[in-house]
């Protein structure tokens, strides 16, 4: 079913807590205070808890899902914020650099949130369960009882080391953090009001326990930023094979690609497809000849690095 190494997944982590609206603004605003003090952010130190107002598993909490989300990262083993989160929130020293300003401090921007849920659901390395309902889940319709007996079976099948009992806690905090059954009264309630991911409706609860999540006409996904995931995958892929062009399969409907993440309608993907040249000022071409499309870089050595940030630049004006 998957090439995948076993390293390469991640089960559990989130401490059975799932991603509030002001936790990635908050974690990576924590780390520049500690930053601009000369320190390493102490994560591990008491004072974190009265610093965040959350208690320790939910500091531990905060800083997984920062990992995961590709705002934090490792560097010579301490925990500091990534150059994207420093795009995005601002760093410690952007107060003192003229001409630099953050393209979402407060962490309020649809396209933040559509960014955090590209970097979970990409790769299977950041949540697993939640790659797995994205990417090789096929069915409209899902329960928590069926996700769980297909994702025991796919770790059966990849000799992954996982209880059943953490499969169903990863399960439940996906669906209290992208769709809060109005069924159940014994969720919880904060969850329900603060879910960082229910605001871009993927999952919509149906009765009996079940969930619908299909492909739909996202308006609040700017295209920019569909246009920065393009590249995010094409570069991954460029890793292992060399090429100058992306086939339609690989955007919409390949496993990783943006089209399952995002779970977008064909019509909805060919619009955002036609625009590519514009918004890159020609460095990419959509191509739709005698039946054979292609994403085609005009350059033969294609810059995703640069591209990837004024993508992202012009994602949060849009």
């Amino acid at each position: 079913m998957t090439t995948n190494k076993r390293k390469d997944f991640q089960f559990s982590g989130h401490e059975t807590f799932s991603l509030r609206q002001n936790w990635i603004y908050k974690v990576v605003a924590f780390c520049n205070e500690a930053i601009s003090q000369g320190k390493v952010p102490p994560f591990n130190d008491p004072q974190a808890m009265v610093d965040l107002g959350v208690g320790k598993n939910m500091v531990s909490s905060m800083k997984w899902w920062g990992l995961q989300t590709n705002f934090l990262e490792y560097r010579e083993g301490r925990v500091y914020p990534s150059e994207l989160a420093n795009m995005i929130f601002g760093s410690s020293s952007s107060s003192k650099d003229v001409g630099i300003t953050p393209l979402d401090p407060y962490g309020e921007s649809y396209a933040t949130a559509w960014l955090a849920h590209w970097n979970l659901s990409c790769q299977a390395n950041k949540f697993t369960a939640l790659w797995y309902l994205f990417n090789v889940y096929n069915d409209q319709e899902v329960n928590r009882e069926v996700l769980q007996k297909r994702l025991i079976a796919f770790s059966d099948e990849n000799n992954i080391s996982v209880t059943s009992n953490t499969i169903k806690r990863d399960v439940e905090v996906i669906f209290r953090s992208y769709c809060l059954s109005s069924n159940s009264k014994k969720e919880n309630y904060e969850d329900k009001v603060d879910s960082f991911f229910g605001c871009l409706g993927l999952i919509a609860s149906r009765e009996n326990a079940n969930f619908e999540i299909s492909r739909g006409r996202r308006s609040t996904l700017p295209t920019s930023l569909f246009v920065w995931a393009v590249l995010d995958h094409w570069e991954r892929l460029n890793k292992i094979s060399p090429s100058k062009t992306l086939d339609w399969f690989q955007i919409s409907f390949a496993q990783d690609s943006p089209g399952r993440v995002f779970k977008l309608t064909e019509q909805d993907l060919n619009n955002r497809l036609e625009e590519f040249e514009e918004l890159t000022s020609g460095e990419l071409v959509w191509s739709d000849q005698l039946g054979i499309k292609n994403l085609i870089s005009k350059r033969s050595v294609l810059d995703f690095e640069g591209l990837k940030k004024s993508m992202l630049v012009k994602a949060f004006r849009e």
